[in-house]
């Protein structure tokens, strides 16, 4: 009803509006009934559209550019979008990459600790390294065994490549060793060549052993691979220590200077073996024996 007021409002203020419009739509009507009929209206249209399409191609291209640059925001909005969800799966990969060569490299260690587990005869039981001393003169680290694995100090940890040390403190679930290369270290080795029995004591210095009181007469040269002799009942006989580096003789020293690089990876094993050396009846007598002895002598 307002719509219709408004209109004869419209109306009676400009009274010739009505009739311009009806002559509006007849001219409509003409022209369209002409452009069916007229082939000359035909050719006068088509050079119309001439002289009209490059305006029309000027007036509509900033719209199209604008829809163009809207349409490559878009897109380029949307590729740093997938960009960013392909990196964060690549990462992703990596780190999966990087896990399952860790698990690669821990089921190798296991292999070879299986393979070793047979050499070191007894029982043995699988450990892993926690933690490492940070001191560089304190060659230490922490395994996950305890005594509730039934862990003892003075124990042999051994890995895939020879001997790495000895438990000295043992705790409920973890337990303290002490690496061959550690200063208070102190092993009996043999020389597999020449059958030389010495000790093999740790040099935190180099990261190396010393094999001390050996006179300069003896046969012994670099590449000489020494392992355990047996001897003390603490480390099981034939497992590999280290392989002779150097031999120098010092003028006015009675005894060679002799440098051992460990067989064992020290540094690099993450995995370990605690060993529960195996003993003989021959070993077992004389055991009790030197027992018997002490008690002896402790009596009177």
């Amino acid at each position: 009803m307002t719509g219709v007021v408004t209109i004869k409002k419209i109306f009676k203020q400009d009274k010739t509006l009505g009739l311009r419009a009806i002559i509006y739509i007849v001219i409509a009507i003409l022209l369209m009934i002409a452009d069916q009929q007229n082939h000359w209206f035909h050719k006068v249209r088509e050079k119309a559209n001439a002289v009209t399409l490059p305006i029309e191609y000027t007036v509509d291209w900033p719209i199209r550019f604008v829809e163009s640059l809207v349409e490559d925001v878009e897109t380029q909005s949307s590729l740093l979008k997938e960009n960013q969800k392909l990196k964060a799966e690549t990462q992703l990969l990596q780190s999966q990459v990087q896990k399952m060569l860790a698990i690669q490299s821990d089921n190798k260690q296991l292999r070879q600790l299986l393979e070793s587990s047979a050499k070191a005869g007894g029982r043995v039981l699988q450990a892993q390294i926690l933690a490492v001393s940070p001191d560089p003169f304190l060659h230490q680290f922490i395994i996950d065994k305890g005594t509730k694995q039934g862990v003892y100090q003075g124990q042999p940890v051994l890995d895939a490549y020879g001997v790495m040390g000895q438990v000295i403190q043992v705790g409920v679930l973890t337990s303290r060793v002490m690496l061959l290369t550690d200063n208070s270290s102190a092993i009996p080795v043999q020389d597999s060549r020449t059958g030389l029995r010495s000790i093999a004591e740790g040099d935190s210095d180099n990261s190396m052993m010393r094999l001390v009181n050996v006179t300069q007469t003896t046969s012994i040269k670099t590449g000489d691979l020494l392992i355990t002799s047996g001897l003390g009942q603490r480390y099981p006989f034939g497992y590999p220590v280290g392989r002779v580096v150097s031999v120098e003789q010092k003028p006015g020293e009675h005894f060679l200077s002799i440098l051992i690089q460990p067989t064992a990876h020290l540094n690099r094993s993450r995995l370990v073996l605690l060993v529960w050396p195996e003993i003989t009846p021959i070993e077992h007598s004389i055991k009790k024996s030197l027992e018997k002895a002490s008690k002896h002598r402790e009596a009177s």
